[in-house]
């Protein structure tokens, strides 16, 4: 125990030393290209900021909002203060007035200061829009999540786990990643659990062994909350958890596989809030402002109701697949997996069952993550309804662990 304490601070340390480095080195490229080739596309800004790819589609809205703030501040540098001051800021602007900043207009009323994140998809964005736009940069995104999902399905496949393969493709389906890989804001989250699941699968001799599996979430945990910019970050433990379920050969009693579950939650959670509070310390000390204080304030929000309630939350972001298509589409899949659980029903056992109920605790997590973060869910449920990724992978896998009963 005194071991692995010692071996998650030192990965935590390594960790924290790391993420400044790189924010710093991403504010060191200029910014007088990457200025020029973001504002090529600032009418993009200047009308409907969450415009849907398929009309009347709530799960197919792009964050428009969010992708302005993130181009001004890949090309934003305020050459008054420091190198490290600016990385720690982290200067932006928003929506509508970004076609005031693409004209040039720089003023206190246009941006605005944002040291509560870690903002670390600037160590990916800032040296690419220094050669690319707006549009070459999503092209970009969508070629590597079909490169990342075809690895991963390749690698399914040579790992005996051809027959979930199916209920990976289903579950990224209803997520639409075609949708994600035209908002900035939505890419992060997505790929690190695609090269998670990833590294897991093609490293899993040794990622499985002797707990590593537990530093591997920690880490994880570390680097959603260094590139994320707090969308669906749950899916990057949910997912890889998943996997190492499928991939674990070891079958344990449903005790102790509720107890891994839950360790694997807290060491996540730990790397995740750890990464999270660090930023808030370190630009609190360099910029001697209580961004702590801000920080705390700004996450109480995020956890409060409102004039809704928790529930409201949860349905909210489940109600946004009531529609017809939906419909279709999980009905054929509920009578797919029915005729063949009818057809394996008396070689089901009760081992069987208690191997397949991890992964139903597993698809409850984000109801959980709803409830408690019910107002970032409620008010942004059209990308926060993405956490529901992990509840149909862990369903449908459930319903192919079960359905293969004959087999075993």
């Amino acid at each position: 125990m005194n071991k692995t304490v010692r071996d998650l601070t030192l990965i935590f340390i390594i960790g924290i030393l790391l993420a400044f480095l790189l924010i710093v080195v991403a504010y060191s490229f200029p910014t007088e290209n990457a200025y020029a080739n973001v504002v090529k596309d600032a009418s993009y800004f200047s009308k409907n900021l969450h415009p849907s790819v398929i009309p009347g589609y709530d799960t197919t809205k792009l964050d428009l909002y969010t992708d302005s703030e993130i181009l001004s501040q890949v090309s934003y540098y305020n050459k008054s203060i420091s190198l490290i001051d600016n990385s720690m800021i982290v200067y932006s602007t928003i929506g509508k007035n970004f076609t005031k900043y693409a004209d040039g207009d720089f003023d206190n009323n246009v941006l605005r200061e944002y040291p509560r994140y870690w903002h670390g998809y600037l160590a990916v964005y800032k040296p690419l829009y220094n050669f690319l736009d707006y549009n070459a940069v999503k092209v970009l995104e969508l070629a590597f999540e079909i490169v990342m999902i075809a690895g991963i399905i390749r690698l399914m496949f040579e790992n005996n786990l051809k027959n979930y393969i199916v209920p990976f493709i289903l579950s990224i389906m209803l997520i639409h990643p075609e949708v994600i890989g035209l908002s900035m804001q939505y890419f992060a989250v997505f790929n690190i659990t695609l090269i998670s699941v990833y590294a897991l699968i093609r490293f899993k001799d040794y990622i499985l062994k002797d707990n590593r599996f537990f530093y591997y979430l920690f880490i994880i945990g570390m680097v959603t909350n260094y590139f994320d910019y707090l969308t669906y970050p749950l899916i990057t433990l949910g997912i890889p958890v998943i996997f190492y379920l499928l991939l674990d050969e070891d079958r344990k009693s449903l005790r102790d596989n509720v107890l891994m579950i839950i360790l694997f939650g807290v060491t996540w959670a730990v790397g995740y809030a750890g990464m999270w509070l660090s930023k808030w310390v370190i630009s609190s000390v360099i910029l001697n402002e209580n961004i702590v204080a801000d920080g705390f304030n700004r996450f109480l929000l995020r956890s409060s109701g409102g004039d809704f309630t928790r529930f409201d939350a949860v349905l909210k972001n489940v109600f946004i697949y009531k529609k017809r298509a939906y419909l279709i589409i999980g009905s054929l899949i509920l009578i797919y997996y029915i005729k063949r659980l009818i057809g394996v029903r008396n070689d089901i056992s009760m081992d069987r069952l208690r191997q397949a109920a991890p992964f139903l605790i597993l698809a409850l997590t984000p109801f959980v993550w709803y409830f408690i973060a019910s107002n970032h869910s409620y008010i942004h449920y059209w990308m926060t309804y993405r956490t529901l990724f992990i509840f149909f992978f862990a369903i449908l896998c459930s319903f192919e662990f079960l359905a293969e009963a004959r087999q075993s």
